[in-house]
């Protein structure tokens, strides 16, 4: 009888982990109108910069933009995607092998280059859509 009991809490304690650790079904939503997409210059008349220091969780996130669902794998301007310092991934790869963790480079185009500060990210391709492992820039 210790035996079973035994056999289904471990079972029970694999399925409480196996689903919710997925970042293809645990993630947030980062959903924005357009003004973070890599063809929005940044106007300060308008409005201030965006920061990721700040308002950034680290975490797992899937895009949701009307500018496009990834994150770009190309050096974007200064003071694009409403703010100073752009992040985006270096890797020229437009499409990631399904179901698994890939660490990527992503980097902050700063006044020292388009990859003047690197960040450490990871990307999976949940079949219909990716999801990113963001963390805060530096600095």
């Amino acid at each position: 009888m210790e035996k079973i009991i035994f056999i289904l809490l471990g079972l029970c304690i694999v399925g409480a982990f196996g689903e919710d650790d997925d970042p293809c079904v645990s993630h947030s939503l980062l959903t924005n109108n357009g003004e973070r997409s890599a063809g929005v210059r940044l106007d300060v008349d308008t409005r201030p910069p965006l920061s990721d220091k700040q308002a950034l969780i680290p975490g797992w996130y899937r895009v949701n933009s009307p500018g496009g669902n990834e994150i770009p794998n190309m050096c974007v301007d200064l003071n694009y995607c409403s703010t100073n310092f752009p992040i985006w991934m270096n890797d020229v790869r437009t499409s990631f092998p399904p179901n698994r963790v890939v660490d990527i480079e992503g980097c902050v185009h700063t006044r020292n280059g388009c990859c003047g500060e690197k960040l450490r990210l990871k990307v999976k391709n949940c079949r219909d859509f990716n999801v990113y492992k963001l963390v805060k820039p530096p600095g």
